[in-house]
């Protein structure tokens, strides 16, 4: 079974898994993580998609659309982020 994670290679950190800060992968800063378990992603689409999303910046609340009952965010972008430092990793996990 192949698995995915990101890596940072300047500070040689991966993508953490974030669910625990109560923040999403948006607010991953590399190098400054103190969550050391690496998001794995079950497809290298998962994890290009993952890039994507955080190269857009922090992504904030900005408001509650009462319309549609819908929360309103948006990205703040971080000019420090390079899609160039990244790099998809491919894993064999055996035995599963």
């Amino acid at each position: 079974m192949d698995i995915f994670v990101v890596r940072h290679n300047p500070t040689r950190t991966y993508m953490p898994l974030m669910k625990a800060s109560g923040r999403g992968g948006s607010h991953w800063h590399p190098g400054m993580t103190t969550n050391k378990r690496p998001r794995l992603f079950y497809t290298k689409r998962a994890a290009a998609n993952a890039i994507s999303q955080w190269l857009r910046g922090e992504w904030e609340w900005t408001g509650w659309n009462r319309q549609d009952e819908d929360c309103e965010c948006k990205p703040r972008k971080v000019e420090s982020r390079n899609k160039e430092e990244l790099e998809i990793l491919r894993l064999d996990i055996i035995g599963i």
